[in-house]
């Protein structure tokens, strides 16, 4: 019986001849058959080898760009857009904006699948300054095209005070040097803050601040300065305060009576000085026709009359006539007249005009009368508005008026023209 090692070195040299057969086949086949039996033995399925590998994946579909960007808000240092995104098969957005121009990445947005709307918000700006922004969706170039004049607010006043009175308030701050112009507003205040707008102002581009006036007394409003520029307004914090309560009204002054004095046979100027001692005042001055200054001409009648009594201020109404001088025999004319003009000086008595001749200014003349005839001496001023023809009998070329008595015993009168 052969032995138990024999036995077992049999099927091992039997498997040893095998191995050096196998061997022999592949040294002596074809070369392609040596790489498809390495590649079927050494690599499993699904790698491939040599031609047979197939061609890369190729590359993704460009996300479709988004529309419709906007600018959803703005502070006076951020920005936030908003956009539509129309992709499906988008990774991500980029934001750029122009620099110097030339449009340069600004950031980068991760992408929200089946959001529709996108948004995101630039923060770190400069206050009241304009951008240029687009955005576009990866992979892919296509953006959603420019979007002009974005800009951030100016920035708030600041310091805001306010102070009242019982009919206004006064409002002021700091002017923000961002601002294009601040506006005062004026609101009621509705016990939880500002109420509805009542009133506002632009503040003078040389002011800080704004006065509020024909207001309520004992009521509490709430005022604010709100900054102005293109990219929008920045209000202030509103400052509430009560204007003050309204003064009591003042009594009335006490009515103090006087008695008017006696003004008639006095000089006009006369009667001005009394009644003006007495605190009372000239009403109404009645002249005769052609009389252009009556300073010097006596007082005939006067309304109220002397005696009465009337309240401080009063004012009493005169009236003044020519003087009718008697026993004179010639008068001295001076003219004083208030413009410097010439004159020319007639007589009438009674019955026919003497031309007496010119009396130029600051100079006198002496005109005799006839005894126991009444003579009317007037001075012409043809410089007067309606002295058309130069009459001695048109009133409205009279510069001076005066009746004598002539008595050839008498004494000589002074007159002047004023």
């Amino acid at each position: 019986m052969p032995s138990l090692v024999w036995i077992l070195r049999r099927p091992f040299a039997a498997l040893i001849g095998a191995a050096v057969v196998a061997l022999f086949a592949l040294a002596t086949a074809p070369v392609a058959d040596a790489q498809l039996a390495i590649c079927t033995r050494v690599s499993p399925p699904p790698s491939y080898c040599g031609e047979d590998e197939p061609p890369p994946p190729p590359p993704p579909l460009p996300a479709a760009p988004p529309t419709d960007l906007v600018m959803a808000a703005n502070t006076s240092s951020s920005i936030t857009l908003a956009w539509t995104d129309n992709a499906t098969n988008e990774n991500g957005f980029t934001i750029d904006q122009v620099v110097d121009g030339y449009w340069k990445p600004l950031t980068r947005v991760a992408a929200n699948p089946g959001t529709g709307r996108m948004s995101t918000t630039i923060g770190d700006l400069p206050s009241n300054t304009t951008y240029r922004y687009r955005v576009s969706a990866s992979p892919g170039s296509l953006s959603s095209g420019p979007m002009l004049d974005v800009a951030t607010r100016p920035e708030a006043p600041r310091d805001v005070k306010a102070s009242a009175s019982p009919t206004t308030i006064s409002v002021w701050s700091i002017r923000p040097p961002s601002a294009d112009r601040l506006i005062a507003e004026l609101r009621r205040d509705a016990g939880s803050g500002p109420g509805p707008l009542q009133a506002s102002a632009l503040v003078k581009p040389w002011a800080s601040g704004h006065l509020f006036e024909n207001l309520s007394p004992s009521t509490r409003y709430c005022v604010t300065i709100t900054s102005e520029s293109p990219g929008g307004r920045s209000p202030s914090e509103p400052v509430c305060l009560q204007t003050h309560p309204a003064p009591p009204p003042p009594a009335p002054p006490e009515i103090v009576h006087v008695a008017v004095p006696q003004t008639i046979g006095a000089t006009f100027l006369e009667a001005v000085a009394r009644l003006r001692a007495a605190k009372l005042d000239v009403g109404k001055v009645t002249a005769p026709p052609g009389a252009y200054y009556y300073g010097d001409l006596p007082v005939v009648e006067q309304t109220p009359s002397s005696g009465t009594k009337v309240p401080e201020g009063t004012a009493v109404d005169l009236r003044v006539e020519w003087r009718k001088v008697t026993g004179v025999k010639a008068v001295k004319l001076l003219n004083l007249h208030a413009e410097g003009r010439t004159v020319r000086i007639y007589t009438w008595d009674g019955s026919q005009w003497t031309d007496a001749g010119d009396l130029p200014y600051n100079q006198s003349k002496t005109v005799s009368l006839i005894s126991a005839r009444v003579s009317t001496i007037v001075a012409v001023d043809r410089g007067l508005i309606n002295c058309n023809d130069g009459r001695p009998d048109n009133v409205s070329c009279q510069r001076m008026a005066a009746a004598f008595v002539g008595d050839s015993a008498g004494n000589t009168a002074e007159a002047s023209v004023r």
